[in-house]
């Protein structure tokens, strides 16, 4: 877990804190440590600095697993390309954990979930799109304008 820490460019001054936290949500979440230190930390390094709190990654984890009824490293494997494009698009991680619900309890599965949001933020990220258009034009709603797609 160490060497995979520091692999992922946690500071040596956060170690301990790092896996710590990662232990603690593995242990409530009954996902693997490692696998719960990678999904953390992949998700603090997607958001390049704008999220740093990891104790909060792991609460809306354990939020979405709670509610989306899924497994812990289920949700991280399926949760990976959704937060690959969101953290550069500056959509909140609490966003994509609702949308993501939001589907699930209207009766999506989480792999169409997931390939339904990382296609749609991979639009929206390319301003050219209509998609993207939109999105940018909304960017003050920008929970409104997902939920509102997570309806649809």
């Amino acid at each position: 877990a160490l060497q995979k820490a520091l692999q992922l460019g946690v500071a040596q001054a956060d170690i301990g804190n790092t896996l710590e936290a990662s232990a603690r949500a593995a242990r409530v979440t009954g996902g693997d440590y490692v696998q719960m230190l990678a999904s953390g930390q992949n998700i603090i390094n997607a958001y390049g600095g704008k999220l740093k709190d990891l104790n909060q990654v792991y609460e809306l984890l354990y939020f979405a697993q709670r509610n989306a009824g899924a497994g812990a490293d289920s949700l991280t494997q399926h949760l990976a390309p959704i937060i690959a494009v969101t953290g550069d698009l500056g959509v909140s991680l609490e966003d994509v954990i609702a949308a993501i619900v939001t589907m699930v309890r209207q009766g999506d599965d989480l792999e169409s979930v997931s390939s339904l949001l990382s296609n749609m933020f991979t639009q929206i990220q390319i301003s050219g799109t209509a998609l993207g258009g939109v999105f940018k034009t909304s960017s003050d709603t920008r929970k409104e304008f997902l939920l509102g797609l997570a309806r649809n």
